[in-house]
């Protein structure tokens, strides 16, 4: 498939285009493969443009009643004859049946002429306006259905971006609170390459070094000359991230570090605070200063 980036577009273009939310033209496309061939760009699909009438033709086909079997086949060419078998149970067929009654009315007309019994012909010219009347109804009742289900796919559509407003501003709430407390009093622990987890324990009075001490150590070590911010974001479901901001007093230069915890289940059952990651100033640490920092806070902590 040739062409330029510039001849296809973004899944946020062919929303915009075609007037459509984003997670519809995402469904649509998942949905329908065939009818969208996408080209990769890098890391990211694009879609020629004439996705957009394909889109529309889609959300039309919809409106009208007909369920993603029907109107794959319909636009993928399908023969009427398979198309009406697998509807068999749907509004269209009933509502396309009424032009399959109007040569009724000819052949009524025809038998007319060739027959004497007017009262006949009027009884069954009767019956057939009656059912060409209950199908007017069956089909705007289908409108008025069809109707109602587009208002509820946007209804809920529009509760789906409420709520995922709603939890972002949740996980920012929760930032700004931070770990809750049986969080930071998990000890503190990191994986040796051997395999074993490590923490801190105060020979004395068994206490664990935990996440909490952790924190009150850094905003301890602060001399003079630096000013220590720190805050917290969430990581994944079970962690958090500790970013801590150090500016000197003097020269306002500023240096960010962060530290990744999770809550984890160590081989023995217990709960602890496994340390995850350890950046300084925009560098991984290694495992050995990892337990060289331990070895330190052991030391101190003692």
């Amino acid at each position: 498939m040739g062409g330029s980036v510039e001849e296809y577009l973004l899944i946020a273009d062919l929303a915009k285009a075609a007037g459509m939310a984003r997670n519809i033209v995402r469904r649509y496309v998942k949905s329908f493969p065939r009818l969208f061939p996408g080209k990769r760009f890098g890391r990211v699909t694009r879609y020629p443009e004439a996705s957009v009438e394909t889109l529309q033709r889609i959300a039309e086909l919809y409106r009208e009643g007909l369920n993603a079997a029907e109107i794959k086949k319909r636009l993928t060419g399908a023969e009427p004859g398979e198309r009406e078998k697998s509807a068999q149970s749907g509004i269209a067929p009933v509502v396309e049946s009424k032009t399959a009654l109007e040569p009724a009315e000819g052949a009524v007309r025809d038998a007319a002429r060739n027959e004497a019994d007017d009262e006949r012909i009027v009884e069954l010219s009767t019956e057939l306006r009656r059912l060409t009347g209950e199908l007017d109804a069956v089909r705007q009742e289908a409108v008025r259905l069809a109707g109602q289900v587009n208002q509820l796919t946007r209804d809920r559509l529009e509760n789906l971006e409420r709520q995922e407003r709603l939890e972002a501003r949740l996980n920012e709430l929760e930032a700004l609170q931070g770990p809750p407390a049986e969080f930071l009093r998990l000890p503190l622990v990191f994986r040796s390459e051997q395999g074993e987890y490590l923490g801190v324990t105060d020979k004395q009075s068994s206490q664990h070094f935990s996440l909490r001490d952790f924190v009150c150590i850094i905003h301890k070590n602060a001399g003079g000359r630096t000013d220590v911010d720190t805050s917290w974001q969430r990581s994944g479901n079970a962690g958090w991230r500790l970013i801590i901001r150090e500016i000197a007093s003097v020269t306002g230069r500023s240096k960010s570090h962060y530290v990744d915890v999770e809550r984890f289940a160590t081989p023995k059952g217990n709960l602890v605070a496994k340390l995850m990651d350890l950046c300084f100033d925009g560098q991984t640490m290694p495992p050995f200063f990892v337990y060289e920092l331990f070895r330190q806070i052991g030391r101190d902590f003692t």
